[in-house]
């Protein structure tokens, strides 16, 4: 398949490079071996658009792609094109084996988790994409997180599904140094009588777990909204060390785009209360 830049392509050549730079150590592709075999491989193709600044320093081309993994902007549509055609070549962009996986720590989960003799809530209907309500840690009592919340299929583990979460800070950021936009990346794995969420920020590696309990279901039968509970590790700044705060989840639909919705964003509660009053309860 050739290069287009469509969202699909864009999705799978960015869990391609993460899920080799997230590989086992001594792995062929592992860390510092998936860049300079990247790096190589730009070469050998003549991208002069970076060759001359990027590629002579390797710690920056090692940024440099760890970014565009993690969904860090870059427009350089030529030099990811080179980059599909290498993983294109090696059949990297499809899971190849129940060793190789977006989330690397998805089968530790499931091995915690699953006991032969639970009989877990079905899992199948929680598939798609979702908004995500939760209190904000800069200010718990007047601000609150709206994101995007993505869960697919995990092909390479069934019993969970693979979770996307994207905040973004559009009008309310709190410091000009801060990113305007943070990924999460995880598993939700079904129990008895809840669903459980682990997820992880791409960039730091801040652990969240969250735990839901189903709400709401669509004529079809697929899960509408859920709500629970969310714990945090708080790194950086903010206070103390640990943040909980209630957490509200409802369905959206498939054509749903956040990089460009505005209603992605930090809302203020006073502005909640009036348009969506009925999240508030479980916040």
């Amino acid at each position: 398949m050739s290069y287009t830049g469509s969202r699909e392509q864009q999705r799978q050549l960015r869990a391609a490079i993460l899920n080799d730079l997230n590989g086992p150590v001594g792995s062929r592709r592992a860390g510092a071996a998936i860049v300079r075999s990247l790096a190589t491989h730009l070469r050998n193709n003549g991208q002069a658009r970076v060759a001359d600044g990027l590629l002579a320093n390797i710690t920056n081309l090692d940024r440099y792609i760890r970014n565009y993994a993690r969904d860090i902007g870059w427009g350089d549509e030529a030099t990811k094109s080179l980059l599909w055609d290498f993983y294109g070549a090696e059949g990297a962009l499809r899971p190849t084996s129940a060793n190789t996986t977006h989330n690397p720590h998805a089968h530790a989960i499931e091995f915690v988790f699953q006991k032969s003799s639970l009989q877990p809530q079905p899992i199948a209907p929680l598939v798609g994409q979702f908004v995500i309500y939760k209190r904000t840690i800069s200010n718990p009592q007047h601000l609150v997180v709206r994101g995007f919340l993505k869960l697919t299929e995990n092909v390479n583990s069934p019993k969970s599904l693979l979770v996307e979460e994207i905040h973004i800070n559009r009008s309310h950021r709190i410091r000009p140094q801060d990113f305007m936009k943070e990924i999460w990346s995880g598993s939700v794995i079904p129990r008895e009588r809840s669903y459980c969420m682990i997820t992880y920020e791409n960039t730091k590696g801040t652990p969240k777990i969250a735990v839901f309990e189903k709400g709401s279901s669509t004529p079809e039968g697929l899960v509408f909204s859920m709500n629970g509970h969310s714990v945090e590790c708080i790194e950086n700044w903010g206070p103390g060390n640990v943040f909980r705060s209630g957490i509200y989840i409802e369905r959206l639909p498939e054509e749903f785009d956040c990089d460009t919705d505005p209603q992605i964003d930090l809302v203020p509660m006073s502005v909640l209360r009036k348009t969506n009053s009925h999240v508030i309860r479980y916040l």
